[in-house]
Protein backbone atom coordinates (compact mmCIF):
# COMPACT_ATOMS: atom_id res chain seq x y z
CA UNK A 1 0.00 0.00 0.00
CA UNK A 2 1.49 3.75 -0.70
CA UNK A 3 2.69 5.48 2.08
CA UNK A 4 1.00 9.12 0.82
CA UNK A 5 -2.73 6.79 0.96
CA UNK A 6 -1.86 5.33 4.21
CA UNK A 7 -1.34 8.66 5.53
CA UNK A 8 -4.09 10.39 4.23
CA UNK A 9 -6.68 7.16 5.85
CA UNK A 10 -4.75 8.09 9.04
CA UNK A 11 -5.32 11.99 8.71
CA UNK A 12 -9.39 10.97 7.93
CA UNK A 13 -9.50 8.38 10.75
CA UNK A 14 -7.78 11.81 12.85
CA UNK A 15 -10.55 13.50 11.81
CA UNK A 16 -13.59 11.81 12.07
CA UNK A 17 -12.80 11.40 15.31
CA UNK A 18 -12.24 14.69 16.10
CA UNK A 19 -15.74 15.58 15.07
CA UNK A 20 -16.50 12.23 16.66
CA UNK A 21 -18.09 10.87 13.60
CA UNK A 22 -18.73 6.69 13.17
CA UNK A 23 -19.36 5.57 10.16
CA UNK A 24 -20.00 2.17 10.85
CA UNK A 25 -22.42 3.43 13.69
CA UNK A 26 -23.91 6.85 12.47
CA UNK A 27 -26.16 8.45 14.88
CA UNK A 28 -29.81 8.13 15.16
CA UNK A 29 -30.53 11.67 15.05
CA UNK A 30 -28.65 12.26 11.59
CA UNK A 31 -30.97 9.02 9.80
CA UNK A 32 -34.23 11.36 11.28
CA UNK A 33 -34.60 13.34 8.52
CA UNK A 34 -37.81 15.76 8.65
CA UNK A 35 -39.75 16.54 5.10
CA UNK A 36 -40.35 20.38 5.28
CA UNK A 37 -41.65 22.71 2.14
CA UNK A 38 -39.68 25.63 1.01
CA UNK A 39 -40.23 27.64 -1.74
CA UNK A 40 -36.79 30.34 -2.72
CA UNK A 41 -37.57 33.63 -4.11
CA UNK A 42 -35.93 35.19 -6.83
CA UNK A 43 -35.80 38.47 -4.73
CA UNK A 44 -33.11 37.45 -2.69
CA UNK A 45 -29.23 36.49 -2.92
CA UNK A 46 -27.22 34.20 -0.20
CA UNK A 47 -24.60 37.42 -0.50
CA UNK A 48 -26.83 39.87 2.16
CA UNK A 49 -28.01 38.98 5.23
CA UNK A 50 -31.05 40.60 7.41
CA UNK A 51 -31.34 38.30 10.33
CA UNK A 52 -28.86 37.03 12.89
CA UNK A 53 -29.24 34.84 15.55
CA UNK A 54 -28.58 31.76 18.10
CA UNK A 55 -29.34 28.38 16.31
CA UNK A 56 -29.54 25.54 18.43
CA UNK A 57 -27.44 23.25 16.60
CA UNK A 58 -29.88 20.39 16.39
CA UNK A 59 -32.85 22.48 15.03
CA UNK A 60 -30.97 22.20 11.41
CA UNK A 61 -30.91 19.61 9.34
CA UNK A 62 -28.05 19.28 7.19
CA UNK A 63 -28.28 19.12 3.25
CA UNK A 64 -25.50 18.44 0.76
CA UNK A 65 -25.88 19.86 -2.51
CA UNK A 66 -23.44 18.82 -6.08
CA UNK A 67 -23.24 22.83 -6.50
CA UNK A 68 -20.81 25.59 -5.89
CA UNK A 69 -21.76 28.43 -3.03
CA UNK A 70 -22.80 30.82 -5.77
CA UNK A 71 -25.31 28.55 -7.60
CA UNK A 72 -28.61 30.43 -7.44
CA UNK A 73 -30.62 28.90 -4.41
CA UNK A 74 -33.45 27.41 -6.75
CA UNK A 75 -30.38 25.27 -8.34
CA UNK A 76 -28.49 23.91 -4.88
CA UNK A 77 -32.46 23.39 -3.14
CA UNK A 78 -33.45 21.11 -6.02
CA UNK A 79 -30.25 19.09 -5.96
CA UNK A 80 -29.81 18.54 -2.15
CA UNK A 81 -30.76 15.92 -0.36
CA UNK A 82 -30.05 14.95 3.45
CA UNK A 83 -26.61 14.07 4.95
CA UNK A 84 -27.28 10.96 5.57
CA UNK A 85 -27.25 10.04 1.79
CA UNK A 86 -23.74 11.17 1.71
CA UNK A 87 -22.83 8.55 4.67
CA UNK A 88 -24.15 5.33 3.01
CA UNK A 89 -21.08 3.08 1.82
CA UNK A 90 -23.27 0.49 1.25
CA UNK A 91 -25.61 1.10 -1.50
CA UNK A 92 -24.56 1.89 -4.85
CA UNK A 93 -26.74 4.87 -5.23
CA UNK A 94 -24.86 6.47 -2.49
CA UNK A 95 -21.16 4.92 -2.88
CA UNK A 96 -20.41 8.42 -5.33
CA UNK A 97 -22.24 10.70 -2.41
CA UNK A 98 -20.23 8.49 0.18
CA UNK A 99 -16.53 9.44 -1.45
CA UNK A 100 -17.61 12.69 -1.93
CA UNK A 101 -18.17 13.64 1.55
CA UNK A 102 -14.64 11.78 2.57
CA UNK A 103 -13.32 13.86 0.12
CA UNK A 104 -14.77 16.81 1.15
CA UNK A 105 -13.29 15.96 4.87
CA UNK A 106 -9.95 15.36 3.22
CA UNK A 107 -10.16 19.56 2.38
CA UNK A 108 -10.84 20.38 5.14
CA UNK A 109 -8.63 21.04 7.56
CA UNK A 110 -8.85 20.34 11.49
CA UNK A 111 -7.27 23.95 12.39
CA UNK A 112 -10.28 25.56 9.79
CA UNK A 113 -12.68 23.59 12.47
CA UNK A 114 -10.71 24.66 15.52
CA UNK A 115 -11.00 28.43 14.44
CA UNK A 116 -15.09 28.48 14.20
CA UNK A 117 -14.98 26.86 17.50
CA UNK A 118 -12.49 29.86 19.38
CA UNK A 119 -15.35 32.36 16.90
CA UNK A 120 -18.06 30.65 18.33
CA UNK A 121 -16.76 30.51 21.66
CA UNK A 122 -16.16 34.76 21.60
CA UNK A 123 -19.82 34.79 19.89
CA UNK A 124 -21.34 33.36 23.09
CA UNK A 125 -19.80 35.88 25.12
CA UNK A 126 -21.00 39.15 23.48
CA UNK A 127 -22.71 40.39 19.86
CA UNK A 128 -20.46 41.37 17.59
CA UNK A 129 -19.99 45.45 17.02
CA UNK A 130 -20.95 45.64 13.50
CA UNK A 131 -23.27 42.25 13.95
CA UNK A 132 -21.59 40.40 11.03
CA UNK A 133 -17.92 38.84 11.36
CA UNK A 134 -15.74 37.32 9.29
CA UNK A 135 -16.43 34.18 7.06
CA UNK A 136 -19.97 34.28 8.15
CA UNK A 137 -20.71 33.12 4.35
CA UNK A 138 -19.78 29.65 5.11
CA UNK A 139 -23.51 29.04 6.92
CA UNK A 140 -25.74 28.90 4.08
CA UNK A 141 -28.85 28.24 6.87
CA UNK A 142 -32.28 29.12 5.76
CA UNK A 143 -35.48 28.74 7.69
CA UNK A 144 -38.79 27.82 6.02
CA UNK A 145 -41.16 29.39 7.89
CA UNK A 146 -44.17 27.27 7.03
CA UNK A 147 -41.73 24.28 8.65
CA UNK A 148 -40.59 26.12 10.96
CA UNK A 149 -37.49 24.58 9.98
CA UNK A 150 -33.74 25.57 10.27
CA UNK A 151 -31.93 23.88 7.71
CA UNK A 152 -28.11 24.32 6.18
CA UNK A 153 -27.16 23.79 2.43
CA UNK A 154 -23.87 22.51 2.10
CA UNK A 155 -22.03 22.46 -1.93
CA UNK A 156 -20.12 19.99 -2.78
CA UNK A 157 -18.28 21.93 -5.20
CA UNK A 158 -16.44 24.27 -2.60
CA UNK A 159 -12.82 23.56 -1.19
CA UNK A 160 -13.33 23.53 2.51
CA UNK A 161 -16.37 22.79 3.91
CA UNK A 162 -15.40 23.37 7.60
CA UNK A 163 -18.97 25.06 8.74
CA UNK A 164 -20.36 21.62 7.87
CA UNK A 165 -17.99 19.76 10.27
CA UNK A 166 -18.00 22.27 12.80
CA UNK A 167 -21.95 21.74 13.10
CA UNK A 168 -21.81 18.27 13.17
CA UNK A 169 -19.10 18.18 15.09
CA UNK A 170 -21.24 20.36 17.51
CA UNK A 171 -24.54 17.85 17.04
CA UNK A 172 -23.07 14.91 18.16
CA UNK A 173 -21.91 16.38 21.10
CA UNK A 174 -25.27 17.99 21.95
CA UNK A 175 -26.56 14.79 21.39
CA UNK A 176 -24.13 12.43 23.88
CA UNK A 177 -24.23 15.13 26.49
CA UNK A 178 -28.37 16.14 25.74
CA UNK A 179 -27.24 19.36 26.45
CA UNK A 180 -28.14 22.25 24.06
CA UNK A 181 -25.55 24.20 21.73
CA UNK A 182 -26.18 27.30 19.94
CA UNK A 183 -24.06 28.70 17.22
CA UNK A 184 -24.52 32.52 16.20
CA UNK A 185 -24.98 32.19 12.26
CA UNK A 186 -26.83 34.63 9.75
CA UNK A 187 -30.42 33.48 8.33
CA UNK A 188 -30.04 33.32 4.33
CA UNK A 189 -33.02 34.73 2.33
CA UNK A 190 -34.80 36.28 5.49
CA UNK A 191 -36.99 38.98 5.52
CA UNK A 192 -37.56 41.45 8.22
CA UNK A 193 -40.12 40.52 10.85
CA UNK A 194 -41.36 44.11 10.93
CA UNK A 195 -41.32 43.70 14.62
CA UNK A 196 -40.49 47.45 15.28
CA UNK A 197 -40.21 49.43 11.96
CA UNK A 198 -42.00 47.94 8.72
CA UNK A 199 -40.13 47.16 6.11
CA UNK A 200 -41.54 50.89 4.05
CA UNK A 201 -39.75 52.35 7.00
CA UNK A 202 -36.69 50.55 6.98
CA UNK A 203 -36.07 51.31 3.85
CA UNK A 204 -36.69 54.96 4.04
CA UNK A 205 -34.48 55.18 6.50
CA UNK A 206 -31.65 53.60 4.78
CA UNK A 207 -32.79 56.40 2.43
CA UNK A 208 -32.88 58.92 4.93
CA UNK A 209 -29.22 57.96 6.39
CA UNK A 210 -27.43 57.13 2.99
CA UNK A 211 -28.51 61.42 2.22
CA UNK A 212 -26.60 62.14 5.51
CA UNK A 213 -23.47 60.20 5.19
CA UNK A 214 -23.35 59.23 1.46
CA UNK A 215 -22.85 56.08 2.13
CA UNK A 216 -25.55 53.21 2.54
CA UNK A 217 -26.08 51.74 5.95
CA UNK A 218 -26.30 48.04 6.77
CA UNK A 219 -29.80 47.33 8.69
CA UNK A 220 -30.19 43.76 10.80
CA UNK A 221 -32.75 42.36 13.12
CA UNK A 222 -30.47 40.32 15.79
CA UNK A 223 -31.41 38.11 18.25
CA UNK A 224 -29.46 37.62 21.52
CA UNK A 225 -29.53 34.09 23.32
CA UNK A 226 -32.80 34.68 25.01
CA UNK A 227 -34.62 35.16 21.69
CA UNK A 228 -35.15 39.30 22.20
CA UNK A 229 -34.83 40.93 19.23
CA UNK A 230 -32.42 44.14 18.43
CA UNK A 231 -32.74 46.41 15.20
CA UNK A 232 -29.21 47.31 14.59
CA UNK A 233 -28.17 50.40 11.95
CA UNK A 234 -24.54 49.48 10.90
CA UNK A 235 -22.58 52.22 8.43
CA UNK A 236 -19.82 54.44 7.96
CA UNK A 237 -19.59 58.41 7.83
CA UNK A 238 -17.30 60.58 6.47
CA UNK A 239 -15.38 62.95 9.34
CA UNK A 240 -12.90 64.49 7.41
CA UNK A 241 -12.07 64.60 4.21
CA UNK A 242 -10.79 60.79 3.35
CA UNK A 243 -11.27 60.27 7.38
CA UNK A 244 -14.32 57.72 7.86
CA UNK A 245 -16.28 56.76 10.96
CA UNK A 246 -18.16 53.70 11.82
CA UNK A 247 -21.46 54.20 13.51
CA UNK A 248 -23.73 51.83 15.44
CA UNK A 249 -27.28 52.42 16.09
CA UNK A 250 -29.07 49.95 18.58
CA UNK A 251 -32.77 49.89 19.15
CA UNK A 252 -34.10 48.21 21.62
CA UNK A 253 -37.87 47.65 21.14
CA UNK A 254 -40.43 49.17 18.87
CA UNK A 255 -41.11 52.44 20.74
CA UNK A 256 -37.55 53.22 20.57
CA UNK A 257 -37.28 52.63 16.69
CA UNK A 258 -40.10 54.84 16.10
CA UNK A 259 -38.88 57.30 17.90
CA UNK A 260 -35.17 57.52 16.32
CA UNK A 261 -37.35 56.53 12.62
CA UNK A 262 -39.25 59.89 13.73
CA UNK A 263 -36.13 61.65 14.27
CA UNK A 264 -33.81 61.21 11.69
CA UNK A 265 -37.04 61.42 9.12
CA UNK A 266 -37.97 64.98 10.58
CA UNK A 267 -33.78 66.05 10.23
CA UNK A 268 -34.21 64.88 6.67
CA UNK A 269 -37.70 67.00 5.50
CA UNK A 270 -35.83 70.12 7.53
CA UNK A 271 -32.46 69.62 5.32
CA UNK A 272 -33.59 68.80 2.07
CA UNK A 273 -36.45 71.70 2.68
CA UNK A 274 -33.47 73.79 3.22
CA UNK A 275 -31.63 73.02 0.56
CA UNK A 276 -34.86 73.48 -1.86
CA UNK A 277 -35.50 76.97 -0.68
CA UNK A 278 -31.86 77.74 -0.88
Amino acid sequence: MPKNFTEEKEKLKEKLEYISLNLERVPKFLKEYQPFSFRPSKAYDDTSYKVYRYIEVNDIQIFLTPTDRLASLDEKYKLSVPLINYLDSKTEENIERFAMFLNMLNNTQMQEIEEIEKQQQRLKESLPYEVKYENNFIWQIYYSESSDQYFMIVPTNEYSASGLFYLLKKQIEAQKKRKKEYIYVPVSHSEYAGTYLAKSQITDLENYLWYFTKQWPNIFEVYDQKEKMLLKVVGKTRVYEKIESSYVITLNNKEEALEKYKLIKALFILATGLRRRL
